[in-house]
């Protein structure tokens, strides 16, 4: 009985093990299909959008900028006719002419874009990143509108 004892616990122990090893072979397989190495993942930087976003998706970006409106619209002369006549906010000229410039805006900073590779555009000091200088586009965007 003994020996019928330490057969069934050695054939046991095998089958324990061969289970084991099935077990595990497929996890180390699988992992090196994913190549999952969390030793080596790119460290991510993680921004915060709390301005006013003029071009792009304030949630799914990777390589953003700023601009400053006011500087912008300074040299827009849809908006400098505006200030130089002190056209009044309830008037019909006023909103034909601030709609034109908003457009000029818009177009202006597309254009700016082109090439840059940028793909979000938040008002200046709008987003924020620690360790991270966001450039301004607000002499590319005023060079199209005076060039």
């Amino acid at each position: 009985m003994n020996a019928r004892i330490r057969r069934k616990t050695i054939v046991t122990a095998v089958l324990t093990g061969i289970v084991i090893c099935l077990a595990a072979f497929p996890m180390q397989a699988l992992s090196r299909e994913m190549d999952v190495r969390p030793d080596i993942e790119e460290a991510k930087i993680k921004y915060r959008v709390t301005g006013d976003v003029y071009f792009g998706d304030r949630y799914q970006f990777s390589k953003p900028c700023v601009l400053c409106r006011k500087k912008i619209f300074e040299k827009i002369p849809e908006y400098q006719t505006i200030v130089h006549e002190q056209l009044n906010k309830n008037s019909a000229r006023y909103h034909l002419l601030i709609e034109q410039a908003n457009r000029v805006f818009r177009s202006k900073i597309k254009e700016a874009l082109e090439g840059l590779g940028y793909d979000l555009v938040v008002e200046k000091k709008g987003i924020k990143a620690r360790g991270v200088k966001i450039p301004d586009i607000s002499k590319e965007v005023i060079a199209k509108i005076t060039g």
